[in-house]
């Protein structure tokens, strides 16, 4: 039931997002980088806007995985943030995420020390994906509903059984039968006294 709440949240956030802006929403770690810094963009969000050669977009994110994932501030405002961030008392993310400039994204070169692999699905910058895979999440969480209920509604009869059960205990006790024999064998041979 926690993995399925789970998945729940994780599609109601993405939902939302795809239709508040079109995309997949970057990692959460980025989000709390983005909330600090006015003038930044997820590196999923810039590429969106600002890469006219659409099928070239999946070779960007082979080339700067780590800068597609993370954030994107115009180059001259790089030295500035780079200062704030060395100086923030603002919540550190969980997980490591580069802040770089936009042209280190936009003119990334592939690398042949790494392979790459993902991410599932374009909508990370592709808003055209981005519609495709909203219409997913939602057949998703209609499942996830109908899972959710079924678990609430087994839930419920196991804790029936559960009352009934602990209701039959408590009007017959252990040792209730073989008392009630003895108690039987008791009378039948006071009977045979009389």
């Amino acid at each position: 039931m926690l993995e399925l709440r789970a998945e729940r949240a994780t599609d109601e956030h993405a939902c939302h997002a795809l239709e508040s802006t079109g995309l997949l929403p970057p990692s959460s770690d980025v989000e709390l980088v983005l909330a600090s810094l006015p003038h930044a963009w997820s590196g999923w969000a810039y590429l969106a806007e600002n890469t006219r050669n659409k099928a070239a977009l999946r070779d960007v994110v082979r080339a700067a995985p780590h800068l597609a994932a993370g954030v994107v501030v115009r180059d001259e405002d790089y030295p500035h943030v780079k200062e704030a961030l060395e100086r923030t008392t603002v919540e550190v993310p969980s997980s490591p995420v580069a802040v770089a400039r936009a042209s280190a994204l936009l003119h990334a070169k592939a690398n042949d020390d790494y392979h790459v692999i993902g991410p599932r699905s374009d909508a990370y910058f592709d808003k055209a994906a981005g519609q495709s895979e909203l219409e997913q999440r939602r057949k998703r969480l209609a499942l996830n509903d109908e899972g959710l209920t079924e678990l609430a509604r087994r839930k419920d009869a196991v804790d029936d059984l559960r009352h009934q059960l602990a209701e039959f205990r408590r009007r017959w006790p252990s040792g209730w039968r073989s008392n009630k024999e003895q108690a039987k064998r008791s009378a039948e041979a006071e009977v045979q006294t009389l």
